[in-house]
């Protein structure tokens, strides 16, 4: 039974010691090309004293345990039935690899819409390093809903040629969905929703085929971030997920500049993946330091 009680639960906090190979996986399954993310060497002469955590996998280290989601499956969640609606970050600071990480992580808000056939959970994340220093916050709403309507995944699609808006960030175009890149991804990121691998278990969870994570949209909005500045300028960064990623798919991911001068002093980015034929799966926004 899902309700308001929800409220308040909480995973057992976790020490995580962050293992480079670790992200070398998740670097390598979102298709980067920066090497701070794989090489120490490459790291250290960029003026890091480690290979970089990137500025999604802290959601990963939210999954570095027995039961990530046990306050869920505790109240007969069918876990295999959640989407992915939103998720933001905030950073304090860099992490690396070989530090030990805190993370908690406790449920802040239970809501319905559309009379009850849509649940909403939102979890939210501290990660603080040894000395008890906050690195990072997050927030994550899943969605559970009552019937999952069977929508016909997008295969091969046409393309359509967008042009470059004046003052946006260089598109970032990351290749084909496909099951082996679910895979991957599932196997580096902790996300082994089978609904994401295996055609099975989503036909029985109500979906008519596989369909990419979520977190891969959004890592590969990081990317188009951190190819444009160090990823220490990147204050926040938020994602909303409208539509899922099928299988096939060919997405193009852009940033507009919407503020040169926001209060914060930041720079202001919006943010968007689409698929080619420009059906938008997701949008975000992205506070960045001026460089």
């Amino acid at each position: 039974m899902l309700d308001q009680t929800v409220i308040g639960a909480a995973d057992k906090d976790v020490v995580i010691s962050v293992d480079p190979s670790h992200l070398s996986a998740y670097a390598e399954a979102i298709g980067e090309t920066n090497s701070v993310y794989f090489s120490k060497q490459s790291a250290l002469k960029a003026g890091y004293p480690d290979i970089l955590i990137p500025l999604t996998y802290y959601f990963s280290l939210g999954l570095l345990r027995e039961r990530p989601l046990g306050f869920l499956e505790d109240r007969s969640v069918d876990l295999k039935k959640i989407l992915h609606g939103e998720q933001s970050f905030r950073y304090t600071r860099l992490a690396f690899a070989g530090e030990s990480l805190m993370v908690s992580r406790r449920v802040g808000d239970f809501y319905r819409r559309k009379s009850g056939e849509l649940l909403f959970i939102v979890v939210e994340t501290r990660i603080c390093d040894a000395s008890g220093d906050l690195v990072a916050t997050s927030s994550e709403t899943l969605v559970l809903p009552r019937h999952p309507p069977i929508e016909k995944s997008v295969a091969r699609e046409p393309i359509v040629h967008q042009k470059v808006d004046p003052g946006g960030l260089h598109p970032l175009r990351p290749g084909v969905v496909t099951k082996a890149l679910l895979r991957r991804f599932a196997h580096a990121s902790g996300d082994q929703n089978p609904v994401h691998t295996d055609r099975l278990v989503a036909r029985a969870a109500g979906y008519d085929d596989v369909f990419a994570h979520g977190m891969l949209s959004m890592a590969w909005l990081g990317r188009l971030l951190t190819d444009a500045t160090r990823q220490e300028n990147v204050h926040s960064f938020t994602a909303r997920f409208s539509r899922r990623m099928p299988l096939h798919a060919r997405p193009i991911c852009n940033g507009l500049l919407r503020k040169h001068d926001a209060p914060s002093g930041d720079h202001e980015f919006d943010l968007s993946i689409q698929l080619y034929s420009g059906q938008p799966i997701a949008t975000g926004a992205a506070a960045v330091a001026r460089s």
